[in-house]
């Protein structure tokens, strides 16, 4: 049995808590949800929106950490050995598919039962079957981490070609691959977005690239190139310089255009997962979080790291009968930022723990073995 590497469950459990950070403060913040409006930022004073902008690009390097881990622990795997790749449909992307037809269908029930939308039969069916429908729609209001799910399920069903199309080729065939990828799927959507809210003529391609060449799929590439010690050379001093100017140009780009170009009835600029800017923090704080000495005391983050998936898929409703039962009205931003994050992870964590304890529910609601 492979000894567990307990600094990828530090990553794993960090990753987790920016996600819930990121949307606690989309919560408490309404500037930063997909219905508020950019004339709200700016009577914020100077530090306020400093620290609600540092900790949204934070909580957006929540996601790149997942997918860069998960590049780390799947692409190196012999895809190729017919006995192998049927354990990995099996017992990985099986499992993953059952635990996300279940929560499609929680959520659904959730949203029909506690907030009396509108749900019918035919939804669930569309729905299962991952095709837009009415109920997909409700879930870009109301559970926005939802895009995820088909996200990774997409990545998956694609990862033993495309494991084999990077380990199998060259180092320059690979940074072709990359460099296409983040031309088409990172720098094009991240300077249309600058342009829109410019108001100006969005860049856009008519080429097709097809799901393969996805934002995702480059997270994921990075994530074996680390593996492979592509940034081994690079001292930890350099690495923490790097991640410091690129933190410092998306805090201030953005604030330059959230306070630049006020859009009525629009929430502010978003950094989204396509911003190179992004890319590169998140790839060095991996590397720095990895660089952490493997000790015994770490073993802390395993459950935590064992649950993270949990937590994800519940935090959101979890997040949404706070608010739908006022427990975080009150306070200023900061104080309803802060108990609805801890409120919210010890919540989920809580019933994802509990939920553990059943083995057969532990494999179908939260992909543990």
């Amino acid at each position: 049995m492979k000894k567990r590497i307990l600094t990828l469950d530090v990553i794993r459990s960090i990753a987790i808590v920016l996600v819930v950070a990121c949307h606690s403060l989309q919560q408490t913040i309404p500037a930063f949800n997909i219905d508020g409006s950019s004339q709200q930022f700016v009577s914020y004073s100077i530090i306020k929106q400093i620290l609600a902008v540092s900790v949204f690009i934070l909580g957006r390097t929540g996601i790149p950490l997942f997918l860069i881990l998960s590049g780390y622990l799947m692409i190196d795997r012999p895809y190729n050995n017919k006995s192998y790749l049927k354990h990995f449909l099996l017992h990985n992307l099986l499992p993953l598919l059952v635990c996300f037809e279940i929560w499609t269908v929680i959520y659904e029930l959730f949203l029909k039962k506690v907030f009396d939308l509108h749900i019918v039969l035919k939804d669930y069916f569309l729905s299962g079957l991952f095709l837009d429908n009415p109920a997909s729609k409700l879930f870009s209001v109301y559970l926005w981490h939802y895009w995820y799910i088909p996200a990774i399920l997409g990545l998956y069903l694609t990862l033993p070609f495309l494991a084999n199309a990077i380990v199998k080729s060259s180092r320059e065939v690979v940074n072709l691959f990359l460099g296409i990828s983040i031309l088409f799927t990172m720098l094009l959507p991240e300077v249309s977005a600058v342009l829109s809210v410019e108001r100006k003529s969005m860049v856009t391609t008519t080429i097709s690239i097809g799901t393969a060449l996805s934002f995702s799929a480059v997270y994921f590439a990075f994530g074996y190139l680390i593996k492979q010690g592509a940034l081994k050379r690079l001292k930890s001093t350099w690495l923490i310089l790097i991640a410091s100017i690129d933190f410092i140009l998306l805090l201030a780009g953005s604030l330059f255009l959230d306070t630049k170009y006020i859009v009525p009835g629009r929430p502010i600029f978003g950094v989204w997962y396509t911003s190179p800017l992004l890319l590169v923090f998140s790839i060095v704080l991996f590397e720095l979080l990895r660089r952490i000495p493997e000790t015994d005391n770490l073993a802390v983050f395993t459950l935590f790291s064992k649950l993270s998936l949990g937590v994800y898929l519940i935090h959101r409703p979890v997040q949404m009968l706070f608010k739908k039962y006022g427990i975080v009205t009150s306070g200023n931003d900061i104080w309803k930022f802060t108990v609805l994050l801890l409120g919210s992870l010890v919540v989920s964590y809580l019933i994802a723990w509990i939920i553990s304890l059943i083995p057969i529910v532990r494999r179908g609601l939260l992909n543990v073995r």
